[in-house]
């Protein structure tokens, strides 16, 4: 089988990146699977996350090119690539990439695969929601990162060929736990609004009115368009034990040296840092927001899920955390048990199991 990612920019930080980079390194050592490629719209010759050098990463180099053009190369260069390398699956990293897909008939029976990041309600408005409805009623199959999503798909969307939940995996493997004594709380991710860094900063104003909250401080790990806004808004509110920290490398280093991560976001996916925090042994407090942070937090067992964007519930929590070193203790222990299901290997057989679904289906021949 030959095997082939669509993703806008491989060069990204982001969590979606590393993801792609994560599979594509499980599926590459896999004996059905000969190539792998990973084809980056813009850049992506500098992928930030290590790849093996089996996986073809190629980039169109469309960076600096405007949406016309975009739309009428991308698609020839798509199906040039499909039909020279007689790619089998053709996966679509986000919904939003399926548009560049060619709408040519000579692809011969490679199955094209949307894997969604985003949750399904993510994107308002109405040209985003035919975006998704097209996609999902025109790709072989559609890929969501959790059960909550695949119940929102099946019951909103009538036409859609193929649904699959399958889970992103634990992005880093830790050997040891953090032991959950140092006054330090953590939170990672880009300084946008999604993030809801500013929500935060507000629900550390009013930790800080109490006692039990001396000693501690929040460190915020992240880059982006925000970090002044941010810093601004911490000075206002006099807040000096919440530091704003550029990205690391070495954030499995901070996870270790932190005791409680907290989740602010306004919306997500499939939250790759709650997992890592409770690959560390962190207790965990977010909102409950659409879809991700369910699937991970089982409120009361491995951290606290919150209404959002209720302030004042998020700061008793962290509060009550701060205070209750055994309930934190209780939390990281619980942790083992939710985060197995999200082991690499079990992910990588999901993937090898829809190819051969999908192969069985077609009677895809083998290479």
């Amino acid at each position: 089988m030959n095997i082939s990612f669509l993703v806008n920019n491989f060069n990204n930080k982001g969590g979606t990146e590393r993801v792609l980079s994560i599979i594509a390194n499980g599926l590459i050592n896999r004996n059905k699977i000969e190539e792998v490629s990973i084809l980056s719209i813009c850049d992506g010759k500098s992928p930030h996350y290590t790849v093996d050098k089996r996986i073809r990463v190629v980039s169109f180099d469309c960076e600096n090119k405007n949406r016309i053009y975009k739309r009428i190369i991308i698609p020839n260069l798509i199906h040039k690539y499909i039909k020279n390398h007689k790619i089998d699956f053709f996966i679509c990293v986000d919904i939003g990439m399926y548009s560049y897909m060619p709408k040519f008939k000579d692809i011969g029976t490679c199955k094209v695969i949307i894997w969604e990041h985003f949750n399904f309600f993510n994107g308002k408005t109405l040209k985003e929601k035919i975006k998704k409805r097209y996609a999902a009623g025109h790709a072989d199959a559609t890929v969501v990162l959790g059960d909550k999503d695949f119940d929102n798909y099946k019951k909103n969307l009538k036409r859609i060929k193929l649904l699959k939940r399958i889970y992103n995996p634990v992005p880093l493997n830790f050997n040891q736990k953090s032991n959950l004594k140092n006054k330090r709380i953590i939170a990672v991710g880009r300084l946008v609004d999604q993030k809801g860094f500013d929500i935060l900063v507000n629900v550390w104003s009013i930790i800080k009115k109490d006692k039990i909250s001396e000693g501690w401080t929040l460190d915020i790990f992240g880059e982006g368009p925000l970090r002044e806004k941010l810093i601004n808004q911490i000075d206002e509110l006099n807040l000096s034990d919440i530091k704003i920290n550029n990205f690391t490398n070495e954030i499995k280093k901070e996870y270790l040296k932190s005791s409680i991560f907290v989740l602010s976001s306004r919306f997500e996916g499939f939250v790759l840092v709650l997992m890592e925090a409770q690959s560390a042994g962190l207790p965990v407090v977010s909102f409950d927001i659409k879809e991700g942070p369910s699937e991970i937090i089982v409120q009361g067992e491995n951290g606290f899920l919150i209404k959002p964007f209720d302030k004042n519930e998020m700061a008793r929590k962290i509060l009550f955390l701060m205070e209750n070193e055994n309930k934190r203790i209780q939390f990281s222990n619980n942790s083992d048990k939710i985060i197995r299901k999200f082991d690499t290997k079990l992910i990588i057989n999901d993937w090898e199991e829809l190819f051969e679904e999908l192969r069985k289906n077609e009677q895809i021949p083998e290479n």
